[in-house]
């Protein structure tokens, strides 16, 4: 599909060795034979696709083979490095759909419960003038049929109305990327979800049917036969228990989002405009970095610009940036130093990047002018890699030799070109929204990658000084081809999964709460219903209108207590499925599980407040005299 990337944000891909060719020329350095250069990402298709944990092995093996004691490899299915959460979010809105279509089998399958019961007698009528068990089910059968049949239709009907709320609403834009035609498989899963419903909601109301035909007394009355209760009273305890369990994910749901929307990203994402793709292609470094000075002054002097900076790789592009090694000063000179320590994401800056970008600067300072290509080395680092690399001890001032910087480790007369750390600075979520990463930043004059971003920061609206922006660059770098995003949409992407995950299963929680507090309402009036002459008599003895209520009231209560009590270990035990997809929220967290079942002891306390009242009204002569 046109949304496919991958890399995210690649549209031409070139031949690996002349570029690795070309950026050993500018290292003085044979990448393509250095074994120290071991950060790359490779695509393969195996012949057998079950065959990951071979292809693994084997790689680890042809790695040891080449002399690299120290070099690893993972092997990750595209489809999950790729899809990942969102996969995850589409399996589970899958189980929603289940879940939710049991609670609607369970509600037509007592409705057909009741129906059967008060034809209790025509049952047996006809099995007293010599009707047979089939019969008997066909009848029940059309009845459940009628119903699947009508739900059927309804919703072949709505599929294509709901597709478009889909799109609507879906924020990841993967729907609007993947079509869903309402093709011959759609119809053939709609056609197998009514008969399925039709199943599951005919069984138990056939199985009641044939054992009331087969009772021996016309006049069969229902309070002496109570299974038909017992059942309806289990399917409630059923939906009561599913509900809870897609309340509470979605109650996990919308707490992780909300930690997202609040979450230090360790820059101030206001009025920021990125700005992708300005680099100027066929020219010297030199030439490069010339160019982009006169771009960023030129673009500063727009209306409704504050600040203008640039930066190898703005944040939030995805998990695919530039990882390098580190060695600082005390490490042992030998090649194994490079895998020493973990690697870093690094970032070639211009002087004026934190402060667009609002970073907060800890100890020391930022980058200057005079810090070019032929000044000592410089580098800022983040807080939690000063800490992992020195901990306890002062950064600033300490060197270090970074892997990405324009110099080679050791100059001409073999010397180490060592970079002192000047700076510390807060640590930000720069790749992926959900972790931080080691951030080395160097001046841009000094790294080895030149700038390919722009960040603006702009005194009011970013997105209204987007065209102005991308004219600038067309003027100054015709071989550019410029994008701008806002941070503003860039977040909404990077927050895209959980948002999308949280519509879909919120809605189905929903639904899930309306159908067993439609349920239970439906039980209590049959129960109502049904003890009519029990009611009437506790009340001719002297019963309360109040105490009526409460009777109904507390059957109620012991039904969704129970549908509670089996539906919070559910979600225990299954909530480790949505691990991947919250954040800073435990995935069987004790508020969400709080809420859920304080939201449905609520409602199903409302759904009872009809059939308790009712129940209190009733009068005990018409009833009496009924009987």
């Amino acid at each position: 599909p046109a949304i496919f990337q991958y890399p995210t944000g690649t549209d031409v891909w070139t031949p690996i060795a002349p570029e690795l060719a070309a950026e050993g020329r500018r290292q003085h350095q044979d990448l393509l034979n250095a074994r120290w250069f071991g950060v790359l990402h490779g695509i393969g298709r195996l012949k057998d696709a079950t065959a990951t944990a071979d292809a693994q092995t084997d790689l680890s093996t042809l790695i040891r083979r080449e002399s690299l004691p120290n070099g690893r490899v993972q092997l990750t299915p595209l489809v999950d490095s790729y899809f990942g959460r969102v996969r995850t979010a589409l399996l589970m809105s899958l189980a929603s759909v289940f879940l939710l279509l049991a609670i609607a089998c369970s509600n037509v399958a007592g409705l057909l419960l009741a129906r059967t019961a008060r034809r209790r007698q025509e049952w047996a009528v006809r099995r007293a003038v010599g009707g047979t068990d089939g019969a008997v089910v066909r009848l029940v059968m059309v009845d459940a049929a009628f119903v699947a049949l009508t739900a059927t239709l309804a919703g072949a009907i709505a599929a294509p109305r709901l597709v478009n709320a889909i799109h609507f609403l879906d924020p990841t834009g993967l729907v609007a990327a993947f079509p869903i035609p309402i093709d011959r498989r759609v119809i053939a899963v709609t056609i197998t979800a009514g008969m399925v419903t039709l199943i599951v909601a005919g069984i138990g109301p056939c199985f009641h049917a044939l054992r009331m035909a087969a009772a021996d007394s016309i006049s069969l009355d229902l309070r002496h036969r109570p299974s038909i209760l017992r059942m309806r009273r289990w399917l409630i305890v059923g939906q009561v228990a599913v509900a809870v369990l897609l309340l509470a994910s979605a109650g996990v749901m919308a707490r992780s989002v909300s930690r997202i929307h609040r979450i230090d990203l360790g820059f101030d994402p206001e009025r920021l405009l990125f700005v992708h793709g300005v680099e100027p292609s066929d020219t010297t470094r030199e030439r490069h970095d010339a160019a982009i000075d006169r771009l960023i002054a030129d673009v500063a002097r727009l209306p409704g610009v504050e600040n203008v900076a640039g930066v190898y790789r703005a944040p939030l592009q995805g998990p695919i940036g530039l990882d390098s090694r580190i060695v600082i000063e005390g490490d042992p000179l030998a090649r194994e130093s490079w895998n020493r320590h973990p690697p870093v994401n690094a970032e070639g800056v211009t002087p004026e990047y934190f402060s667009t970008m609002r970073i907060r600067l800890l100890v020391g300072r930022g980058f200057t002018a005079a810090d070019g290509r032929d000044s000592p080395g410089v580098v800022v680092i983040s807080d939690s890699l000063a800490r992992q690399l020195w901990p306890g001890q002062t950064a600033v001032g300490r060197r270090m030799l970074s892997g990405f910087s324009l110099r080679a480790p050791r100059d001409a007369a073999g010397r180490l070109q060592w970079e002192t750390v000047v700076g510390i600075v807060a640590d930000v979520r720069y790749r992926e929204i959900e972790q931080t990463r080691f951030d080395v930043y160097v001046p841009v004059a000094q790294a080895d990658a030149p700038v390919h971003d722009l960040v603006i920061r702009t005194s009011g609206d970013p997105s209204a000084v987007a065209a102005s922006v991308r004219s600038v660059v067309r003027q100054l770098v015709p071989s550019s081809t410029p994008t701008t995003k806002t941070m503003t949409s860039m977040l909404a992407e990077a927050t895209s999964v959980w948002r999308l995950t949280l519509i879909i299963i919120g809605t189905f929680a929903a639904f899930a709460v309306l159908l067993s507090a439609t349920g239970l309402y439906g039980l209590l009036a049959y129960v109502v219903e049904e003890r009519r002459r029990d009611i009437g008599i506790r009340i001719a003895l002297g019963a309360a209108p109040g105490q009526i209520r409460w009777l109904v009231i507390a059957n109620a209560g012991a039904l969704v207590a129970v549908g509670l009590a089996l539906g919070v270990p559910a979600f225990l035990l299954v909530g480790s499925a949505m691990r991947s997809l919250v954040f800073e929220v435990s995935p069987t967290d004790s508020f969400a599980v709080g809420g859920a079942v304080l939201l449905l002891a609520s409602v199903g306390m409302v759904a009872t407040y009809v059939p308790a009242w009712r129940a209190s009204l009733v009068d005990p002569v018409e009833t009496l005299r009924a009987e």
